[in-house]
């Protein structure tokens, strides 16, 4: 099994791979000793996993002496999985643009696929020991918080959403539709049916919102 050590510390490596899927990079870290982890949390960064390995790992180190696992992944369009800087053309407007044309000849947008790489990874936590049982909460920032907003809505067992910061809501979005990067929050016709806040009304207080410590570092 590949593994990576950072600050003392050892993270499993995979990859999950699912047929007409994108492959999915992940980091496990698990406390140490017999008893099994008394929880789960997957942990979606804005910058991908490895903004949390160069600037948080001390929270995640204090997440594993509470006897809690931690997964960091990088869902679609971030981390590893992002394009890399020479191939974004200024004249796109949207940093995603090879992902978000990769996913409209697809048939499926971007906050979907990603929405679809957290299903996963709530799959992989459900049926893999040792992780399997363990009550999960998730914990996102930047472009991950949206795809999280809908998991933590849709998936009755996660006990709690942390987020950075609240997104703008669609209709904040429509209302300004040349911001920068707007093309990868897009969801046709989603304002017939909901609007963010109606999500974080139904997660109630399973929300929680605080600036978490890697998008403070990207911020700087």
């Amino acid at each position: 099994m590949d593994t990576v050590c950072r600050a003392g510390l050892t993270l499993q490596k995979f990859v999950l791979r699912l047929p007409g899927e994108p492959p999915l990079p992940l980091l496990l870290a698990l406390p140490t000793g017999p008893v099994r982890p008394g929880k789960v949390v997957i942990w979606l960064a804005d910058g991908g996993k490895a903004t949390v390995l160069d600037s948080s790992m001390t929270q995640v180190q204090a997440y594993l002496n509470q006897g809690t696992a931690v997964l960091l992944a990088d869902l679609l369009g971030l981390g590893e999985t992002a394009d890399p800087t020479a191939a974004i053309d200024p004249k796109y407007y949207n940093r995603k643009y090879h992902n978000n044309m990769m996913d409209k000849y697809l048939g499926r947008k971007l906050p979907i696929q990603r929405l679809s790489d957290i299903d996963i990874l709530h799959v992989f936590v459900r049926c893999v020991d040792p992780l399997a049982g363990a009550p999960v909460e998730l914990r996102s920032s930047g472009r991950a918080v949206v795809p999280a907003l809908h998991a933590a809505a849709l998936w009755a067992d996660i006990m709690r959403l942390t987020v950075d910061q609240i997104p703008p809501t669609y209709q904040q979005l429509l209302a300004q539709p040349t911001t920068k990067n707007v093309y990868s929050e897009v969801l046709p016709g989603v304002l017939r049916h909901y609007d963010l806040p109606a999500l974080q009304r139904a997660l109630g207080d399973k929300l929680m919102v605080g600036k978490t410590p890697e998008r403070a570092m990207m911020r700087r």
